[in-house]
This record gives C-alpha cells, structure tokens and sequence, in this order.
C-alpha cells in the first residue's frame, strides 16, 4: 500500500520546533539596561538606587550630588517630560565629574545591582532585580522591565552574544575603587551593560574642519538618540564647542527630538572646567565661615568628608556658572542673543563640583585601598595566590599615603587622580618585597617567577619605623578586627 503523502512525524516535529524557536525570538527582548532602556524609572527604585550608589562611591560632593540626584530623579519619575533634562557640570580636573555620568549610568540601567549589593541594599533594589520576596513577585517593578528580565536572563544574552564579561568598572573613574568582584550577576557598564551611554567631546577645533566636525558630531548624536530614545549622553567640554555644533546642539536640547527621533527621556550631562577658580573662591569663603563640617578631630572620620556648603552659596554658583557660559557664547556672536539665552536657558541645572579637601581624599584612598584588599584575597580572581587575609591599620597607613598626595592649602592639586599610582608604588611594593622574603625563606632564594608565596598567608601592611614606606608582613594569624 502506497504511504499517505505528506511530512510525517519527524516533519511535523521539526516544522514545530523551528515554529516555537522564531516565536521565541519573537518573544525575547533583552532586559532593562541591557535594551537601553530605564530600569524601574517610574516606580522610585532607580532613583533610590541612583541616591545609594552616589553616596557610597563620590566623595567630597555632597552639594553637586544633592543637586544632580534631585533633578534626575524627578525626570525619571516624570510620566510624559517635555524634554530631555540637561545637566552642565563644572569643576577642577579629577574632582569625581566623569565619575558621577558613570555611576549615573550603571544606577539608572541597573547596572549597579549584584549579589553584594542586594545583600547589603535588598530592600531597596529587590524591585530593580525582579527577585521574589517570601514566594511572592515584588511589585515594586516597572511592567516593562517585569517582562523584559522575565523573558530573557542576563546569562543567556551573554552567551547569545558571545560578549566578554570582565568587570573593572569600579575602578573607572578617578574616586572608584570599590569594585564588585566577578559573578553571574555583575553588569559591566560602561560597556554592554548599557549601551545607551555614550560620550562626546565638543572641544574645539581649527576652523577649517569646523562643518565636518559639526555634522560629524550631529551625526554621532542623532544616531545614538535614534538608537537609544532613553540615553545618558555626555558632551565633554561642551563650553568649547564650535558655533555650528552648539547650535545643533541647542536645537536638540531644547525640542527633545531631530531627524525623526524622539529623545524626551534622555539625560544629557554636559562637562567642562570652566568656572573653577570661583568655585573654589565659594568654598574657601564657606569655610572661613565656619560652614565646613571638616575639624582636625575628626581629619579621619568618614564624615568629615564632605564640605557643607549654604543653600546662599550654592545658588549664588549656580548662577555665577550660568552667566559664565552666556556671557562666553555671547561675546562668540554665533547666533542672535536670544538664541544664546535659549541655549543657556536649555540647561537644567548648574552643578558645582568643588575641589577636594584632605578628608575627602582619605576616604578615596580608602574605597581603592580596600578595593585592593578585596582583590588580594579573592580567590576566583588569584587562585592558590589569593591571600588568606589581608589587613591594614586604618589610620596610621590612609596617612601615610594620604601625605604622598600633593595638596595646594587645603586641596588635592590633582584631585583624586593620585590615589592609584599612590597605592602602586607603596602597596603593590610592600607586597612585592614580602613575596620575595617569604620566597626566599620557604626555598632558599628570592624569586619573582613564583608569584603565589603569599598564597594562603594572612598579611599584615604598616608603616614602617622610619615612616617612609608600608611594610607589608605575614603573620601567623588574622588581624580582621584592626583594619
């Protein structure tokens, strides 16, 4: 008897499972963040955790995160904005300004929540991570970013896209340091993370390139909005853009849309280091008043790190910031003065971002010294050469690398760009010279080739008797109650 035509059972099965494969990528969207899209933005989740990560990670700024955290949060929490929101920051080289767009941009994409966060903070980014809480689904998440993590996790998208998972983004920015160490739920940002940051230079430049450099710079902009409607971009020395540039820009911030994209959500944050001599002038006149929350009983406390500067002062170089950027744009004559109003006029707020005392420095010294800590002794990381413990007395060792930093007065010349190449030639010395004598002691001879002589030995750093170096020891047991 003849067969019946048609595919058969394994035809059938095939055409199925191909039909609920593309249903599937029908169906599949990356998360939140990942997507380039807010996480949690209207439910207050992203701003708390915006409010968290800033706190613990810039030091020396309360006035400009104060200022900055209020404004994003109410555009986050802002149904319908009118436009993207536009903040200009101003400040001395290496004071935490690109630090802050990058902690902005991992707490706004979720990229600031892993496993240690949500033990140390799981009330507050429950929501933000879709976790269940007692059997039940919080309800504190966004619909979108429900379906989003529900239908697609973060290690499948990893392994869809074959993307290098390798995280050092705390330590990015001149006060990082606090890194969350490598596992399954670490987020990388800058980086895949959250594509929607991105960044762009208005600097200056000969005047024959000015229109391809302008309708480059358009160009890269629109592109990115196009791509990413709900974006964190930053403009770096954004008060040294040319006239075309900055007009196309102006038209950008103030109508939120161009070129068939709309961009009403995005945050744009402009960067530049003019104005910093005044803002310095503010701080030191706040100080003489006695408004400073800094006294040489507490140089070491935690506290102490942060300047308390008057609501007056801080209005009064907001202002002194705004009238600098017109009255520059002004005296360029790039436009009619009333388009240099709208432009300035465009800007949401002026943050001042003050130079950084000594208080401040020792709390940046701290997050990357602790970083390092964290690093030494973490297995995944070094293997049979991670340290059983490693310990470090808190005052005597912060001052002494503190004192290697150049101050002018009362403020780091360089901010906290020291603070690295400081723990290098001190701590990654001491280290290296106890590896050696401890090599030396175990086989007879001292040898760089085998790194792994700390391996398993609990470490001591201090300051040596003669206080021009740390001097890093192994003891016989942990010191964990004396760092």
């Amino acid at each position: 008897t003849a067969r019946p035509r048609g595919m058969g059972v394994p035809g059938a099965v095939a055409v199925a499972a191909t039909a609920a494969f593309y249903a599937l990528l029908v169906r599949t969207r990356a998360p939140c963040g990942v997507d380039g899209t807010f996480c949690a933005a209207r439910e207050g989740v992203a701003c708390a955790r915006l409010r968290a990560h800033l706190h613990g990670h810039l030091h020396g700024q309360a006035v400009a995160t104060d200022l900055l955290a209020d404004a994003i949060c109410d555009h986050l929490e802002t149904p319908h904005p009118s436009k993207p929101l536009v903040l200009a920051v101003h400040g001395p080289p290496g004071v935490g300004k690109s630090y802050f767009h990058q902690l902005l941009a991992q707490a706004v994409y979720g990229a600031a929540v892993n496993e240690d966060d949500e033990t140390r903070d799981g009330s507050l980014l429950a929501g933000a991570t879709n976790e269940k809480e007692n059997g039940e689904e919080t309800d504190d998440v966004h619909d979108d970013a429900k379906r989003t993590n529900a239908d697609f996790s973060f290690s499948s998208f990893f392994e869809y896209a074959n993307v290098d998972r390798f995280v050092n983004y705390g330590l990015k920015g001149t006060q990082g340091g606090k890194r969350h160490l490598s596992s399954s739920h670490d987020r990388v940002c800058p980086g895949p993370d959250c594509p929607a940051y991105k960044i762009v230079f208005g600097t200056d430049y000969v005047l024959s390139e000015a229109d391809a450099q302008s309708a480059a710079l358009k160009n890269a902009i629109l592109n990115h909005l196009k791509s990413f409607p709900a974006s964190v971009l930053v403009v770096e020395e954004y008060d040294k853009m040319g006239c075309l540039a900055r007009g196309m820009l102006r038209q950008l911030l103030e109508k939120g849309s161009g070129d068939d994209a709309e961009f009403k959500n995005a945050i744009f944050v402009l960067e530049a280091n003019a104005g910093f001599l005044t803002i310095k002038k503010t701080l030191d006149e706040e100080t003489q008043r006695g408004l400073s929350l800094e006294t040489e009983e507490s140089e070491f406390s935690e506290s102490s790190s942060q300047p308390l500067v008057s609501p007056l002062a801080t209005t009064k170089t907001q202002r002194f910031l705004r009238d600098l950027v017109f009255s520059k744009w002004a005296e360029e004559k790039c436009e009619d003065i009333a388009d240099t109003k709208k432009a300035v006029g465009s800007v949401d707020v002026f943050a001042p971002f003050f130079p950084l005392t000594k208080n401040a420095v020792v709390e940046i010294v701290r997050a990357h010294l602790d970083a390092r800590v964290s690093d030494k002794t973490d297995v995944s990381l070094n293997g049979d050469a991670a340290l059983r413990s490693f310990t470090y007395d808190a005052e005597t060792v912060l001052r002494f690398l503190v004192n290697q930093i150049e101050f002018e007065g009362e403020y780091a010349i360089e901010g906290g760009k020291e603070a690295p190449a400081t723990l290098s030639r001190f701590v990654t010395r001491a280290l290296r010279k106890a590896a050696l004598r401890e090599s030396e002691s175990i086989f007879g001879f001292s040898s760089l080739e085998r790194n792994n002589a700390l391996g398993g030995k609990h470490v001591r750093l201090f300051v040596a008797p003669r206080g021009n170096e740390l001097v890093a020891e192994v003891r016989t047991e942990s010191f964990e109650g004396q760092g």
